[in-house]
């Protein structure tokens, strides 16, 4: 199945999917058990509570086994950022900037600790990118800092290297434009 970001059936699909999961895993109602497994699962072999959440919020279109690690490093990351999970439209370089300039650091300055951050997540080989995720959200937990898991969601499923670039360029371009845009506000 080829997935592409520009049609809008199947963003806003994937939009509320998302919206509903973090919704789900972030509510304090949400067994702690369940979470705990969810955060400590390998993603081969997915926890009691995967399976549930992929049958009861998932709709079978996107269920496939093609899909499912996708969906499992999602769910997984999700639990350990829970409960500030999800904010639409808030991309991985805009909080990752947001946090240098809450810190005192210029995201600007090349080399700066998040920009590090963020090209080591968007450079990770596939193979290392579930150990990039899961240090991205274990940081984002500690500072209680949201993202938009849609865009996560793309960033992850996406294969084709010419459609990862622009999702990867699109973040990072997300980045530099908060890194500089404090630059232009005092002049």
């Amino acid at each position: 199945m080829v997935f592409l970001v520009a049609q809008e059936g199947l963003f806003s699909d994937i939009a509320s999917i998302i919206s509903s999961l973090a919704g789900t895993i972030g509510h304090q109602m949400f067994p702690s058990g369940d979470l705990a497994g969810l955060r400590r699962m390998q993603i081969t072999s997915p926890h009691p509570a995967y399976w549930r959440l992929l049958f009861s919020k998932i709709p079978e279109n996107w269920r496939g086994e093609a899909q499912e690690k996708i969906w499992a490093l999602t769910m997984k990351n999700m639990a350990i950022m829970a409960p500030d999970i999800h904010t639409p439209k808030m991309s991985i370089g805009t909080v990752l900037a947001l946090i240098a300039l809450d810190s005192g650091g210029d995201p600007s300055i090349p080399g700066n600790p998040m920009e590090a951050r963020l090209l080591a997540l968007l450079s990770a080989p596939e193979k290392r990118l579930e150990d990039h995720i899961r240090l991205m959200a274990r940081f984002l937990r500690s500072k209680e800092k949201s993202i938009d898991w849609v865009e996560m969601f793309y960033f992850l499923i996406t294969k084709d290297r010419s459609k990862k670039e622009v999702i990867s360029r699109k973040i990072a371009k997300s980045f530099y434009e908060i890194a500089f845009s404090h630059k232009t506000e005092g002049i």
